[in-house]
């Protein structure tokens, strides 16, 4: 497998200017599979949050949930090949059912506890849930381009989310019960 070396230079609210950090991305390539590419964005995550996490951690904003009934987002590092978004939770915070606009995404929990809820698509537009798990701080998750999800927080949570390509305008979904109502 061919790598070109991606350098990792940010400035950090806060904490000046964050040393460099060299993370593996993967030349694209007919020899390279699709299993190999999605396995790199989760090294790449990996990495991150080894070399980051807890500059991450001290940067989550919670925004009251008056505010928004939604995650405060923040983009935290933009390269050509991907992109990584912080989201910082309020208790009873929740994401619409949604994909990511084609998107394949790896996510890890930094603090905190989320449950992610995954559907099937039934009609253009409606999704039937199929399982629900919940993600505690170290678990990384890998989530196909096709995939439907919502997220909900349990508790003040920061989350880490790196989307390849960087994530497009994903589509949101209504709920439907099992036979398409």
């Amino acid at each position: 497998m061919r790598y070109a070396t991606l350098e990792i230079s940010t400035t950090w609210r806060g904490m000046g200017r964050a040393p460099r950090r060299r993370v593996l991305s993967s030349i694209a390539s007919p020899r390279i599979t699709p299993c190999q590419q999605t396995l790199d964005l989760v090294k790449k995550l990996e990495d991150l949050v080894r070399d980051h996490g807890q500059a991450f951690r001290g940067r989550a904003v919670f925004q009251p949930a008056s505010q928004a009934s939604e995650p405060r987002r923040e983009r935290v590092h933009i390269a050509p090949d991907f992109e990584v978004w912080m989201l910082s939770w309020l208790p009873g915070q929740v994401t619409p059912i949604h994909d990511h606009g084609g998107a394949v995404t790896a996510t890890t929990v930094l603090s905190g506890t989320v449950l992610e809820d995954r559907f099937v698509r039934v009609t253009d537009l409606e999704a039937r849930p199929i399982w629900t798990m919940a993600r505690r701080p170290g678990d990384f998750d890998l989530i196909a381009a096709t995939a439907i999800h919502r997220v909900r927080s349990i508790g003040h949570t920061v989350t880490l989310h790196l989307h390849a390509p960087a994530c497009a305008e994903g589509r949101t979904f209504q709920a439907v019960d099992g036979h398409g109502t």
